[in-house]
């Protein structure tokens, strides 16, 4: 599977991903990712692999469509698009 990773905004420090976990709300907090060590961080990651759609970087055109109408939309964009700068490899 793909992977996913967070980068400061400007000066492209790799982020720990128990930092973004700890940062994100619960609401990124689902079912079917309990098994991984950080649920949430994983979660925003696959959200985040989908819409880069075999490209490095995020399509925003793509996370709008998903996440259309949904309570996650917000925090999301916040997380891929405007604190952090998210790339899949």
């Amino acid at each position: 599977m793909r992977k996913g990773c967070f980068y400061k905004k400007n000066t492209l420090y790799l982020i720990d991903p128990k930092n973004i976990e700890e940062e994100l709300p619960e609401i990124f907090r689902v079912d079917s990712m309990k098994e991984y060590r950080y649920p949430k961080y994983e979660y925003l990651s696959l959200l985040g692999i989908i819409c880069c759609a075999g490209s490095c970087c995020i399509d925003r055109i793509l996370l709008d469509t998903i996440l259309h109408d949904n309570e996650l939309y917000n925090d999301s964009v916040e997380f891929l698009c405007n604190r952090y700068t998210f790339y899949s490899d």
